[in-house]
Formats: C-alpha cells, sequence, structure tokens
C-alpha cells in the first residue's frame, strides 16, 4: 500500500504561504501607493506648466537683463525650473514608494524562492494578488473589487513608468486611459455568474455546502483570471507603454494589441512574464 505524501511544514511555507504573502503584496502596493501616486500626480499635472511653457520661461529668462555682461553658460547656471506643486510631490514621493516596494517583493522573490517558480507557487501568488480586491469585495462589493483591480494595474504602470522618469502631463492622460481601461474590463467581468451559481444550475437538486460554493468561486476567479483578466491586462498594460514611449494613438494601440490575445494567453499558461 503506498503511503500518504506529507507535506512539510517547510515546502507548504515556501510553495503556499511565501507566493500569497508575495502576490498581496505587490498589489498592495500598486493599489494603495502606485495608484493614488498616479491620481495626485494627474491632479498636480493639470496646474503645472507644459513643457512648451517652461521653455518659453527659459527663454524669457535667458533674453532678461539678469547678471548683464556675464557669459550666458554663466547666466543659465542661476536659471532654476519653478518647483513643482504640492500634489506633483506627494504623487512623486508615493510613486517611489511603491517602486520600492516593488524592488523589494521582486528580491524576496529571488531570495525566497530562489527565482523559480513552478504554476502551483505562480497560482499561490495569484491568489494572493486576488486577496486584497477580495477583502475590498467584502466591504463594497463587486464594484470596489473592480475599482481596486484597476488601481493595482494602473498603479504598476505609473510606477514603471516613474521610475523611467515619464511624470509629465501626457504620462498622466495615459494613466487616466490605462485606468479607465481596466476598470471597464474589470466590471464587465463582474457581471459574470459567480462559481457558486454555477454549481446551482449544474446540480440544482444537491445541497451545496458553503465551503463547496467558496472554492468554486475561487476556481471560477483563476480561470477567469488566467483566461480573460491577466492576457487583457498585459495587452492593456502593453497598448499604454507604447504610447508613453512613441506618442501614438492609444485606441490604436489597443486594438492591434488585441491580435496578441493568444500570445498572451500562452505567456500566462507557460508562466512567461
Amino acid at each position: 500500500m503506498t503511503e500518504p505524501r506529507v507535506i512539510k511544514p517547510e515546502q507548504f511555507v515556501s510553495n503556499t504561504l511565501i507566493p500569497l504573502w508575495l502576490g498581496a503584496g505587490k498589489t498592495a502596493g500598486n493599489a494603495f501607493l502606485g495608484a493614488p501616486g498616479a491620481a495626485l500626480q494627474w491632479i498636480g499635472q493639470m496646474f503645472e506648466p507644459t513643457k512648451e511653457q517652461l521653455e518659453r520661461q527659459k527663454e524669457l529668462y535667458r533674453a532678461s537683463g539678469e547678471f548683464v555682461g556675464l557669459p550666458e553658460h554663466l547666466r543659465m547656471a542661476w536659471y532654476a525650473p519653478p518647483e513643482p506643486n504640492a500634489a506633483t510631490r506627494a504623487g512623486r514621493y508615493l510613486l517611489g514608494k511603491n517602486a520600492e516596494v516593488q524592488d523589494n517583493v521582486r528580491q524576496a522573490r529571488n531570495d525566497l524562492l530562489n527565482g523559480q517558480q513552478g504554476l502551483y507557487t505562480k497560482t499561490m501568488e495569484g491568489i494572493g494578488a486576488m486577496l486584497i480586491p477580495f477583502l475590498f469585495a467584502g466591504a463594497g462589493g463587486k464594484p470596489a473589487k473592480a475599482f481596486t483591480e484597476a488601481m493595482a494595474e494602473t498603479g504598476d504602470l505609473a510606477t514603471d513608468m516613474h521610475v523611467s522618469g515619464q511624470t509629465d502631463r501626457e504620462a498622466a492622460k495615459i494613466w487616466l486611459m490605462n485606468f479607465l481601461t481596466n476598470l471597464g474590463l474589470n466590471a464587465g467581468l463582474e457581471l459574470t455568474p459567480e462559481g457558486s451559481e454555477w454549481l446551482k444550475k449544474a446540480a440544482p437538486n444537491r445541497e451545496w455546502t458553503d465551503a463547496q460554493k467558496v472554492i468554486a468561486d475561487i476556481v471560477k476567479e483563476l480561470i477567469e483570471e488566467g483566461a480573460v483578466q491577466e492576457p487583457m491586462q498585459r495587452i492593456i498594460y502593453d497598448a499604454s507603454a507604447k504610447t508613453a514611449q512613441n506618442g501614438s494613438n492609444y485606441i490604436e494601440n489597443l486594438a492591434n494589441g488585441l491580435q496578441d490575445y493568444p500570445r498572451k494567453l500562452r505567456e500566462v499558461i507557460t508562466g512567461r512574464e
């Protein structure tokens, strides 16, 4: 007779608890540091001078009578652009802090999991990432869950762009479009029936326990996450990043990105980032 397999405590910690913690930490940072940082940056940029206005100010200073007699390179050494407003500074601070959080999560993944993840650990990290929106769904229902998930995605994009130095008014517009697109995606998925509802339809005469209903809901969320949400979020991210890189049209980039859905789905299934 085959002896039952015993899961060692250290295996449970490394394969289950750590990935859950990593997923929750990544999402929490993006949702509650990155997204508010992006929102404050967007608000602040509405009151900041544009690049053209800043260049005009610089030219006016260059042509002014300040420090008459000094060579131009010495006169311009005294020029200082206007300080960002409080909202912009606060937004940059939060985005910077989230960049530190995401670096810590990546480092912890490398240190604790040796940089290697199988399908099970990736699934556990995905469940950990889902825990944060689920907590808000318990308090505010499906709209709160969809909103929190969109915050996390936009916080991720905004933080990456902040690290690369893209924090101007045009970047803020891209963050807003990214958030609205993700919010629409998540809201649409929230309209689909829960896994427990599918169980009731599949076997209407059977009594399902609460535990079975919860498991069915989680399984449905994981399938939905892997088959639709994660591939589409990657497409939305790529469209946003491409718009930021070359100033192209976001809607066109998004429409063209939909052609990459099979490849993005394959990336999710095979565990590629």
